[in-house]
């Protein structure tokens, strides 16, 4: 769309343009990090048998960079 320079925030799938590599991650990860690979095992199996999200969206670090509009997607198969 030529407009990286209005873009405040990306997800960590973003990644082109390589600029995009560089703006703040604005979502985080639902699933414990750095935890003993069973317990992360366990926490994916069971979100994704519930029908949860492995991903949730940072609201505080979307709400420091005040953006103005969100392009979102849906999940890619």
């Amino acid at each position: 769309l030529g407009a990286l320079d209005h873009v405040v925030g990306v997800t960590h799938e973003c990644d082109v343009p390589a600029e995009a590599r560089t703006l703040p991650r604005v979502i985080a990860s639902a699933i414990p990090e750095h935890a003993d690979p069973a317990v992360v095992d366990a926490a994916v199996r069971e979100a994704s048998a519930a029908g949860a999200p492995l991903f949730r969206l940072d609201e505080p670090a979307i709400a420091a960079l005040a953006p103005d509009l969100f392009l979102t997607q849906a999940l890619c198969d």
